[in-house]
């Protein structure tokens, strides 16, 4: 048998999952137990196939769908929890880069003393 030969025979067999398997693989995603990468060498399934379904069952979606079909009334205290929920978590977001901002110009300033080197760029060199 030649080379051609046998990768034309190896094919690849893909499994069928159920929807509820499928809702939890995404849902494992979704609360960081495992990796997209690590999801899929653990079931073995193609990536596209992962982005198809986190778009199918995320909870981001499902609150979208649930938020067309819900009363008016409804809808705005939902949009506004949303909004709500979004804030906090840039909110969050920006106080993490702003202590992220303080350690590396801590880091630099005791470089500096300590090194006595200027890693600081001067306003108006030339590059």
């Amino acid at each position: 048998m030649t080379l051609k030969n046998s990768k034309a025979k190896r094919v690849l067999k893909y499994k069928k999952f159920s929807e509820e398997m499928r809702k939890k693989i995404v849902q494992e995603i979704q609360d960081g137990l495992i990796s997209k990468r690590g999801a899929q060498k653990k079931y073995r399934f193609c990536h596209r196939t992962l982005y198809n379904w986190i778009n199918k069952y995320s909870l981001r979606r499902l609150a979208l769908e649930s938020y067309k079909y819900a009363s008016p009334v409804m809808q705005e205290s939902e949009s506004n929890k949303i909004l709500v929920d979004k804030v906090k978590d840039l909110e969050k977001a920006l106080n993490r880069a702003n202590l992220k901002v303080v350690a590396l110009q801590t880091i630099i300033e005791v470089a500096e003393k300590n090194l006595k080197i200027k890693i600081r760029k001067k306003a108006g060199s030339r590059q």
